[in-house]
């Protein structure tokens, strides 16, 4: 948390803790991340044996250009994402072919699991109509 402090602000995480704590009642969730920002939200903490290890988040635009360079190297589109069965970000897309919304809307139930079982990688298909 102290990380996320020294990166967002202390009067930013204290008006996020508030809406964190007065949402709830009214069947919003996610308060304290939306008002945060990136920064808190994408603070990554790793599984055992590796529950020591902090990510840091990872800039829009660095995430856009990883994502563009690895779409270059493969031929198709690419998206980053930090799902887990708690929600999760769409970090970036690779370009206009590909739309964060709909990549937000296919992965929205986290069809990969990635909570149970830390799946890294998933190929998204266009279904035959």
């Amino acid at each position: 948390m102290q990380l996320v402090i020294e990166g967002v602000g202390l009067p930013r995480i204290l008006l996020a803790t508030a809406a964190a704590a007065l949402t709830p009642p009214f069947g919003l969730h996610g308060a304290f991340y939306a008002v945060a920002g990136y920064r808190a939200s994408g603070m990554d903490g790793m599984r055992p044996p590796f529950e020591e290890v902090l990510i840091p988040p990872i800039a829009p635009s660095v995430a856009r250009a990883i994502a563009a360079q690895i779409a270059g190297q493969l031929g198709m589109p690419v998206a980053i994402t930090d799902l887990s069965d708690r929600g999760g970000l769409i970090r970036a897309v690779s370009g206009p072919e590909l739309r964060m919304r709909s990549v937000r809307d296919v992965l929205r139930d986290n069809p990969l699991r990635q909570r149970d079982h830390r799946t890294p990688i998933g190929l998204l298909r266009p279904w035959p109509r």
